[in-house]
């Protein structure tokens, strides 16, 4: 009878490991896929900065002084 009892609680044990390590591992994985949309969405960030900056200097793009040419103290 103490085997089975012995057995029953290994049995009882290694299930409830079994449900922390799934716990984990889920964890992980949603980890991991924020990780992959936010290396995604930097990535997308970059490529966007990319496209204006070219827009920006693009002989074709009508020129405003205002916004490009270097900033004037008013107080000299």
């Amino acid at each position: 009878m103490a085997d089975i009892g012995a057995g029953v609680y290994t049995a009882w044990k290694m299930y409830q490991i079994y449900k922390i390590v799934r716990r984990i591992i889920t964890v992980i994985v949603a980890i991991q896929k924020t990780f992959e949309e936010i290396s995604k969405a930097v990535k997308k960030i970059g490529e966007d900065v990319d496209a204006v900056k070219k827009l920006l200097h693009d002989p074709e793009m009508p020129h405003i002084p205002s916004v490009t040419a270097p900033a004037k103290s008013h107080f000299s």
